[in-house]
């Protein structure tokens, strides 16, 4: 359950017990599969989540990335996985992009403002595809080799 499964699924239950209509695919599969859709079971989530298995077809694939109104990661372990990045190039993130803005806006805040590594050239062409722009970054905590591999923080967003 590395990936954070058991987080969304808890957040599921939290959903409908607030009233809110959803359906959740999860795609893929895996050891904890067996695990994952009991515990499903047990919170009475059987009949809004749907587990289509492992799709290796590009474009059913990407289907179902474009059908999906979110994409839920909350893994710790494999934060830059291919299916951020497959998620990204369907549109996915811009959602939260433009909500963490609304957001921001509306406590009168100056900036948005995300961090990344200069190495996450995905994440960068994504920040700025959603209008982000480098902001800073701060060059006197890493080594010359740091820089070099490309290995340092930065600072990408926005003005509101």
């Amino acid at each position: 359950w590395y990936k954070g499964i058991r987080i969304i699924l808890d957040a599921l239950a939290s959903l409908r017990d607030q009233g809110q209509p959803f359906r959740m695919v999860f795609l893929g599969g895996g050891v904890d599969e067996p695990d994952i859709r009991k515990y499903t079971e047990e919170l009475g989530l059987t009949d809004r989540c749907l587990f289509p298995g492992s799709v290796r077809d590009r474009q059913a694939l990407r289907a179902w990335y474009c059908r999906a109104d979110l994409f839920l990661f909350p893994s710790t372990f494999d934060t830059n996985g291919i299916v951020v990045r497959e998620a990204a190039a369907c549109g996915l993130g811009s959602l939260m992009i433009t909500k963490a803005k609304e957001l921001a806006r509306s406590q009168r805040r100056r900036a948005l403002i995300l961090e990344t590594q200069s190495c996450n050239a995905a994440a960068i062409a994504f920040y700025q595809q959603c209008g982000l722009s480098i902001m800073g970054f701060n060059a006197c905590e890493y080594s010359n080799e740091d820089i070099a591999r490309h290995e340092v923080r930065i600072e990408m967003g926005c003005l509101l």
